[in-house]
């Protein structure tokens, strides 16, 4: 459309990338717009970020990290330098405009090869990350699951863990957290190092070549200083699972979906990130630990944070209990299972 030109054309001008050629319309979900331009020197994609992600600080710390890791080789696409300035964004208003390469590639199929490359550029993300010195803000970034969030989410379904279908959940979800309290809040929590994290590492923000290997990591809204461990759960989640994650067209019903851990796909997923970055005897009892309360925080944010009706929140806690059932039951091998599993 007229618009969609005129608003791509104005971007490009501040930039040395040639003159527009084609413009698609890309799907920006509910956090910013996104085009895929089509230049006379090549492909690009464009973001314009709303105003809650348009914080100066928030895309400085963004954008220095991206500019680490490609500097460092990793699969990822740095933004390009506005013309004649050391910006790397366009600010319009309340709003932000960013402009990186293009990346071609295909999204997970589940194969073993893909599995291992994603757990492997994980690591190699980490270890390149362990150099980058971030700033205050970082410490400031982001605020994941922890336990007052979660204390809070579960008081919010208690009326609708009420539906008798949900009664397993119930029980799950508050035997769940009584471990967590028990076990690693306060404990081990304080203990666990603590780096630049990617911060939403899962399949749908990865792309992969035809050989199986990790193209690009996008999205790294979420980055700043966490638990380093918290990017190796959402890696199992999303990769140590019986069927890989789909879109679901942003429904977050489709979106969060209950699953099966795979054994195979995690002791793939994380043989290959121990092979690059050791996890530590701690990391490891920690990480049975750390996949309950990111279930936890998946399934009950949504609640907590309105995204859905009474309907949809039956529909979205429905078997939710399955991988906490599994995570108990492995839990009898304890981390000896998997540091046998490391071992291979």
């Amino acid at each position: 459309t007229e618009w969609r030109w005129m608003i791509v054309e104005e971007v490009l001008s501040h930039y040395d990338m040639g003159d527009a050629e084609s413009v698609t319309a890309g799907s920006g979900g509910t956090a910013n717009q996104n085009y895929r331009v089509h230049t006379s020197t090549g492909d690009y994609f464009i973001k314009c970020r709303l105003p809650r992600l348009s914080s100066i600080e928030h895309v400085r710390l963004q954008h220095g990290v991206l500019l680490h890791l490609a500097a460092g080789n990793l699969p990822v696409q740095a933004p390009l330098h506005v013309r004649d300035t050391d910006e790397t964004f366009l600010r319009d208003g309340d709003r932000l405009w960013e402009v990186t390469p293009f990346t071609v590639g295909h999204k997970f199929r589940g194969s073993k090869r893909e599995i291992e490359s994603a757990g492997l550029t994980l690591g190699r993300l980490h270890r390149c990350l362990e150099s980058f010195q971030p700033t205050d803000f970082a410490a400031n970034g982001p605020l994941h699951e922890n336990r007052k969030q979660i204390e809070q989410s579960l008081q919010l379904a208690e009326p609708l863990f009420a539906e008798p279908e949900l009664a397993g959940v119930r029980v799950a979800f508050h035997r769940a957290f009584d471990l967590l309290n028990r076990e690693f809040y306060g404990s081990i929590e304080l203990e666990l190092q603590r780096s630049i994290i990617h911060g939403d590492y899962h399949a749908l923000n990865l792309v992969f070549d035809p050989a199986g290997h990790v193209a690009g990591v996008f999205d790294w809204d979420a980055t700043g200083v966490q638990i380093r461990l918290r990017d190796v759960v959402d890696g199992l989640i999303a990769f140590g699972r019986k069927e890989p994650e789909k879109s679901g067209g942003g429904n977050i019903i489709e979106l969060t979906r209950p699953f099966d851990f795979d054994p195979g796909g995690v002791h793939c997923f994380l043989s290959a990130y121990h092979r690059v970055k050791t996890l530590s005897d701690l990391e490891l009892r920690a990480l049975p630990l750390m996949l309950r309360q990111r279930w936890l925080g998946i399934k009950l944010d949504p609640l907590r944070l309105g995204k859905v009706d009474r309907v949809a929140a039956v529909e979205l806690m429905r078997d939710a209990q399955r991988p906490l059932q599994w995570l108990d039951e492995t839990d009898a091998l304890g981390v000896a299972s998997l540091q046998s599993l490391l071992r291979g």
